[in-house]
């Protein structure tokens, strides 16, 4: 055991007892990453462990330990989740991760060109929610870049962008050891901020905002706003001269965009946004003014389909697929238990007719109330008379209690004329639509839905003269497009209680 982790394991491997080595993934700052089979939990995940050179260097190690729990601490979607965190036999440490599946950003942009601007948009803010995160509680990323952007899919195949390689990060927390060495520099030479260059030691969450910056150029334009060919010429553009501008190199980029970039590349810190989170503002705001989409780009949105709405953040645009809606009884599965007895013949008639007589009856109601939904509300009934004082007999012991009335439904909703299917599929939304209800005004409480020739567009109107506002209309535009909800030409009337 001793031996297996100061060279590179080869497949077959057993490590630590349980996790088999099954591919070399590729190696970072500091370790190596193994996909691994975990043969107790039977389950595939990624296995870090510092590096074969660094096995031996103290100093390597502990900034090993400080990647593993730095990681630990962040519960943010976009970071890889760390699932164990131990040493083998021999005193390496090692950590174990979720397994992802995907490409890292430098090679889609390599392979398929720069990004369309709300694509690398998309991406950039979703890996500024782990960044924020990280800034928050004192982690300073410090090699921040498109190869350490990696475009991953949840379980429901949509994808997401996760931040990884930790190895560079520094821990400014109160108390948090030094673990650069006087004089050495940490960071890939194209993304490092002036202050890397001149080893004054002011790192701090400014320096991310420069490499997210960097990033972000290189994403929309393939090239980097300093172009050196050597590293010393690079790092001398890096500390004296001015960035290329954005729209130098992509004409058709927005104005905004291209100021935030040009503010993330500023030599003085101060000039910078202070964090990810301030940054993140600015990227939304740009965002919010860009048009929806078409189906041919390959992007990752907050939520799909949906324009961010400005004065919100990307944590703001919850991902509806993630709630569960209430349970309906016509969404409770019905059908014959296998363990039932089958029925004679004469009992199948019975049950048939019986069967039918409560079909009629259902659809009967169900017009019924179709009808009533349509009509005015009725005003309120006078107040009821006092009670009077004679007592009412006791229930019978054998009487079963009343059944608790029927909570009411989150959203008022009016489907005209729509068939089965698609009242189905609105119902099944009415949770994820009610929740878009905090967004509404005071006139807007009740608004009409229609989808556009093509289904590329949601109209969403208000009473005559009252201006629905962008959020709402971004939310149930977002709801509508991700679940393909249906209009036929009508109006949808959402009340929102």
């Amino acid at each position: 055991m001793r031996n297996a982790a100061t060279r590179v394991a080869e497949p077959g491997t057993l490590l630590a007892g349980k996790l088999r080595v099954e591919r070399l993934i590729g190696q970072g700052a500091m370790g190596v990453v193994y996909e691994a089979t975990d043969i107790t939990l039977r389950r595939r995940v990624a296995m870090k462990l510092v590096h074969p050179d660094y096995v031996g260097d103290p100093e390597k190690r502990l900034r090993f330990g400080r990647e593993a729990y730095a990681v630990a601490r962040l519960q943010s979607q976009h970071v890889t989740s760390v699932l164990e965190i131990n040493e083998l036999d021999d005193g390496t440490p090692y950590l174990v991760m979720e397994l992802l599946e995907g490409k890292t950003l430098d090679q889609i942009i390599e392979r398929e060109g720069p990004a369309a601007v709300d694509v690398a948009l998309d991406w950039i803010l979703q890996a500024l929610d782990a960044v924020a995160e990280a800034h928050a509680i004192g982690i300073v990323h410090r090699d921040l870049k498109p190869a350490n952007l990696y475009l991953a899919r949840r379980a429901n195949r949509s994808p997401l962008v996760k931040v990884l390689d930790f190895g560079l990060v520094k821990d400014m927390s109160a108390g948090a050891p030094k673990l650069t060495v006087e004089g050495s520099t940490m960071g890939s030479p194209a993304y490092m901020a002036p202050e890397q260059v001149n080893v004054d030691g002011s790192v701090d969450p400014r320096t991310d905002v420069w490499a997210i910056g960097i990033t972000l150029f290189e994403l929309l334009t393939r090239e980097l706003p300093f172009d050196g060919h050597t590293i010393p010429v690079l790092l001398g553009q890096i500390v004296r001269d001015d960035p290329t501008p954005l729209r130098a190199r992509r004409p058709d980029a927005p104005a905004d965009l291209e100021a935030v970039i040009q503010r993330c590349l500023a030599k003085d810190p101060n000039a910078r946004y202070a964090n990810a989170a301030e940054l993140s503002r600015a990227l939304v705001a740009v965002r919010a003014k860009l048009p929806t989409v078409s189906e041919a780009t390959k992007t990752i949105r907050l939520q799909e389909g949906t324009v961010i709405p400005p004065g919100m953040s990307p944590m703001d645009m919850l991902d509806v697929s993630k709630v569960r809606p209430r349970i309906r009884a016509e969404d409770v599965p019905t059908g014959k238990s296998v363990l039932a007895p089958q029925p004679s013949p004469h009992r199948a008639m019975i049950v048939a007719a019986v069967v039918t007589t409560v079909l009629v009856s259902a659809l009967g109601l169900a017009a019924w109330m179709f009808v009533v939904r349509r009509m005015p509300a009725r005003p309120a009934p006078a107040a009821a008379p006092p009670p009077s004082t004679t007592a009412a007999p006791a229930p019978s012991p054998s009487a079963s209690p009343s059944p608790p009335p029927e909570p009411a439904p989150p959203i008022g909703l009016e489907l005209g004329a729509l068939g089965p299917d698609a009242r189905k599929a609105w119902t099944a939304r009415a949770t994820d639509l009610a929740a878009c209800g905090s967004k509404a005004s005071a006139c807007a409480r009740q608004v009409s839905v229609t989808r556009a020739s093509g289904g590329k567009k949601t109209v969403v109107e208000g009473e005559p003269g009252c201006a629905v506002p962008r959020e709402l209309t971004a939310c149930i535009d977002g709801v509508v497009r991700k679940n393909d909800l249906p209009t036929a030409g009508e109006k949808v009337k959402l009340t929102f209680r």
